[in-house]
């Protein structure tokens, strides 16, 4: 057993008043665990996080985490040179497995039933909290970008087929995902529930122009498309949809 120091003690107990929550080196997710690799020009990366405070906007109700150190893998792609590399540089993230993302994923799963549609691959991590779920039956990914799949699935598909006795199918198209529901016909009775992870925004200025160009029009479609289906949509999750990460503190301490 480690023990504690006192000033480790001291800043756990100043979390633990201020309502944040605590995130030491042990933090882990499936993730953690992935192999670093790069096929074309997609690579799972990682690195150690910088002790300090971040937001965890109000999840379970805690507005920051603090952590001491804890590793981040990240989806990234590499960037050309031209401004999108001026402003980020060699390589763009698309997916990060930290605190709030992590949460979140679970949030969308734990809510989630019967035959569940996913748009965009990225490290997976909503899959492996859907395979917990004994409500889910069959799990569709749609990802249009080859080198992501040929990147990640390999690492899900041993290891959520056997994450409980009856995992749910789990089934990986390449597509682009506009064009996925579009094809599919009318009389198919389609999907329970569709979790929407396709967006990276930068800043509340970006957030609104996405929303109203990409996030709108797309809950629009699979309304009309499947009006029963309950919808989920990352980071849009409070403004629109059906399901919500808990934003509202806990009661187990």
């Amino acid at each position: 057993m480690t023990t504690m120091s006192p000033a480790r003690r001291q800043r756990r107990a100043i979390a633990r008043k201020a309502n944040w929550l605590w995130v030491d080196e042990t933090w882990a997710t499936p993730a953690t665990s992935y192999p670093l690799n790069r096929v074309g020009d997609m690579r799972i990366h990682r690195e150690a996080a910088d002790s300090g405070l971040y937001r965890y906007y109000m999840l379970d109700g805690h507005e920051h985490y603090y952590t001491t150190g804890h590793h981040v893998t990240s989806l990234q792609e590499w960037n050309p040179p031209g401004p999108r590399r001026a402003s980020e540089g060699p390589w763009h993230t698309w997916m990060v497995d930290d605190p709030p993302h992590w949460r979140a994923m679970k949030g969308y799963a734990q809510a989630a039933r019967g035959h569940v549609l996913v748009a965009g691959l990225g490290l997976g991590l909503v899959l492996w909290a859907l395979a917990d779920n004994p409500t889910v039956e069959s799990i569709t990914v749609v990802e249009r970008s080859h080198d992501v799949i040929s990147l990640v699935a390999p690492l899900l598909n041993p290891y959520i087929a056997s994450r409980t006795p009856k995992a749910p199918t789990l089934r990986i198209e390449q597509a682009d995902f506009t064009e996925f529901v579009n094809r599919v016909p009318d009389t198919d009775p389609g999907w329970d529930t569709v979790i929407v992870d396709l967006w990276v925004a930068h800043g509340l200025p970006q957030v609104f122009d996405i929303g109203a160009r990409e996030v709108v029009p797309m809950e629009t479609m699979l309304r009309a498309k499947w009006p029963e289906a309950r919808l989920a949509f990352h980071g849009y999750d409070t403004m629109f949809g059906d399901i919500t990460v808990p934003r509202t503190a806990r009661t187990d301490g």
